[in-house]
């Protein structure tokens, strides 16, 4: 058919590996910039991977849609376009060799679904937490660990450290708490916060103490900078227009001039009594004000900020304590409309001159703003676009992260019943569950493997041992041995018993469904039934992990004692598991492939537990797809030390790993399930259809005809 186009798995790659040649000298510490050149003969250098992907031409409908998901990832995280491109790359190339061995693809979708839903929240809550206790709610030190890294990723490698010592420096004058609230106000209020000031190479970025407002005063007064002022702010012209706007006012009279002339004098003059009477030195507006209101100010020594931004004008009220007059009957304007400000003075910042006004301290947060200096305006504004990824990570260090296929209580490893998530009133249920707590394919009761109830499996008909509970598990339909009894599929669609295959690849195949509604392995069960694994081995730190110091005086991170006891029993902090909380604020693991070779490790651990074969084949594609991303940072033999060094018994570690800083847990978690997410959507697509619009301009070929016909 004419303008369809079939999409499989190889049309998926071959899109995802074009943007990744793109991106992926970027990636890394050492990574180098990309020069762009447009038609107007401008020149953008710039190595962040979102700013990339968003100035590339795309005609191929695959690659928008690849560059909508990484900028939404981004939004999210801030940081990590590069990352999610190179990791889809490494996941697609695994099914891509499955499928040239016969796996059906929708097969490998269902069962990575069901990865996210079954195995990546518990691989990451009893596994990987362990190893980032919450480090920047008890030392804010390790923010500047955290900075390095991420700016080391984003900007040119003359640059990053400067960065990194401003944006430390602005968070510590801003006196943020480890609540988060700072940082919450910081991240929406930011570009308030921000000036970028082309001309000036980056070493001339300040912290000023105060906020900058970005207009010119319409009136100064010199008042205005002796000291202590009282402000107002209004999102209303002092002097009425005489008519809305859109509306056209006809005067037939000059003496209708001049009376309404005069009213809108008296409404001025009544507003300028009322700030009058509450000693405003000071007046910042949302509105132009008139030529007669600006003279009237001038007159009674009232300096006036008019077509300030909303954005700024409430971040002012709200770090002054002061409420924002919205109205235009004067005789409403109180004490509680009024702030005091310390000073409020021009300051000229490159080609532009602003307002600058500073708070009186003891209300908490300490308001500062950052200037941001480059020497082109292209580089000045890349500085300001890394600052708001900076501060959106931060936000999402500082926030508690919950599982999102959780769907009943959090049962904790050390208890026996249920615990309650903090936001329901009962057990959770499922629309089609008559239990406490149940599978949305199922007709009995669920329960989660670590309890110690009953597990009932809605396609299996004879009694199966959970590994953690204390009674049989039932199915209402199994008459012999469960999945549990080294079933395993083929790839042609036929089951074969028997022990599996010790000698398969890094990805099992995976057999398409026999049903569309099945989830992912052999007996459609929504709780793959695990066997009770052994006790794993003892995985071992680096010293500077362990100890907490990193050689040549750098901050390390501690881990405990390194070892990890058996799956199932991995101790957890009471408090989060309580709580329902995935991942505790402020967790963080040394940045250079800790993550990586952490999950890398205990997901092939996983799939040697797990008999069910589509999660076994699950966790090795995973596991082997997030090693891309430390064998682009260590090409060579170098791949294998840093794995020695963060998984091996040896305790050295050289210099370059240990001050590679730090990177956030939750901005790793999320970005897996980002990449999941957009994999399963983009393996479910069969077809694309190119629709042809035709312009209203062009003429139809039965007009073409009428036309012809008429001439002859």
């Amino acid at each position: 058919m004419k303008g369809v186009q079939r999409v499989d798995v190889g049309t998926l790659l071959q899109v995802t590996q074009a943007l990744e040649a793109v991106l992926g000298p970027c990636f890394g510490p050492s990574g180098g910039q990309v020069l762009f050149t447009r038609d107007t003969g401008d020149v953008l250098i710039t190595r962040d991977g979102q700013h990339i992907l968003s100035s590339l031409r795309l005609d191929h409908p695959i690659a928008r849609v690849l560059v909508e998901c990484v900028s939404a990832h981004c939004d999210i995280t801030g940081d990590g376009a590069k990352s999610f491109l190179l990791l889809l790359g490494a996941l697609l190339r695994g099914i891509h060799g499955d499928c040239l061995r016969g796996v059906q693809v929708g097969r490998t979708a269902r069962a990575l679904l069901s990865f996210q839903m079954l195995v990546l929240d518990d691989v990451i809550g009893r596994s990987l937490v362990p190893h980032a206790p919450p480090l920047l709610l008890h030392s804010p030190t390790h923010l500047r660990a955290l900075t390095d890294a991420y700016f080391r990723g984003k900007t040119a490698s003359c640059h990053w450290a400067v960065l990194s010592r401003t944006a430390c420096e602005f968070h510590q004058r801003w006196r943020c708490g480890p609540d988060g609230a700072g940082l919450a106000l910081l991240s929406r209020h930011l570009p308030a916060l921000l000036t970028a000031v082309p001309g000036l190479p980056v070493t001339r970025s300040r912290v000023l103490r105060g906020l900058l407002i970005h207009r010119d005063f319409a009136v100064l007064c010199p008042a205005a900078g002796a000291g202590p002022l009282r402000a107002l702010a209004v999102s209303e012209p002092l002097q009425a227009p005489l008519a809305p706007p859109g509306v056209t006012l006809g005067l037939a009279s000059t003496a209708q001039v001049r009376r309404c002339l005069e009213a809108g004098a008296q409404v001025a003059d009544r507003a300028m009594a009322s700030l009058r009477r509450l000693g405003v030195g000071l007046l910042l507006s949302g509105a132009k004000q008139s030529e007669p209101a600006l003279a009237l100010a001038q007159r009674e020594g009232v300096s006036v900020l008019e077509c300030v931004d909303p954005d700024e004008l409430a971040l002012f009220c709200h770090l002054a304590g002061a409420q924002l007059f919205a109205g235009r009957d004067w005789s409403l304007l109180g004490e509680e409309h009024v702030a005091t400000v310390t000073f409020c003075k021009p300051v000229v910042l490159g080609p532009d001159r602003l307002a600058h006004v500073g708070f009186p301290e003891g209300r908490g947060l300490v308001p500062h703003s950052l200037v941001l200096c480059g020497p082109s305006p292209g580089l000045a504004g890349q500085c300001t676009t890394a600052f708001h990824g900076l501060f959106r990570m931060l936000q999402r260090v500082f926030e508690p992260v919950q599982s999102p296929h959780s769907q009943g209580p959090v049962q904790s490893p050390h208890t026996q019943g249920p615990v309650q998530s903090p936001h329901t009133q009962g057990p959770v249920q499922s629309p089609h569950t008559q239990g406490p707590v149940q599978s949305p394919h199922t007709q009995g009761p669920v329960q989660s493997p670590h309890s110690q109830g009953p597990v009932q499996s809605p396609h299996s008909q004879g009694p199966v041992q959970s590994p953690h509970s204390q009674g049989p598990v039932q199915s209402p339909h199994s008459q012999g041995p469960s999945i549990s009894d080294n079933a395993h599929l083929s790839t042609d669609g036929t089951e074969t018993r028997g022990p599996p295959d010790r000698g398969e690849g890094p990805q099992a195949l995976i057999r398409a469904p026999s049903r569309g509604e099945g989830p992912l392995c052999a007996g459609q069960s929504q709780n793959p039934l695990i066997t009770e694994p052994k006790a794993e081995p003892e995985l071992q730190t680096v010293d500077w992990v362990q100890n907490g110091k990193a050689p040549g005086g750098q901050p390390g991170v501690h881990f405990g004692n390194g070892k990890e006891e058996a799956w199932g029993s991995c101790a957890l902090e009471a408090g989060a598991a309580s709580s329902g909380v995935l991942i505790a604020a402020g967790s963080v693991l040394p940045a250079g492939g800790a993550f990586e070779f952490l999950l890398h490790h205990h997901l092939l651990q996983r799939a040697s537990q797990c008999p069910c074969p589509d999660l076994r084949a699950a966790c090795r594609l995973v596991a082997g797809a997030v090693l891309s991303l430390p064998r682009r940072l260590y090409p060579g033999r170098r791949f294998l030390e840093a794995q020695v060094h963060f998984l091996g018994p040896s305790g050295a570690v050289t210099p370059g790993q240990a001050t590679r800083g730090l990177e956030s847990l939750a901005c790793k978690y999320q970005l897996l399930l980002s990449v999941l997410h957009t994999l399963t959507s983009l393996l479910s697509i069969d077809l694309i259809l190119h629709a042809h619009v035709s312009s209203q301009e062009e003429p139809s070929e039965e007009e073409d005809e009428g036309e012809e016909g008429h001439g002859d």
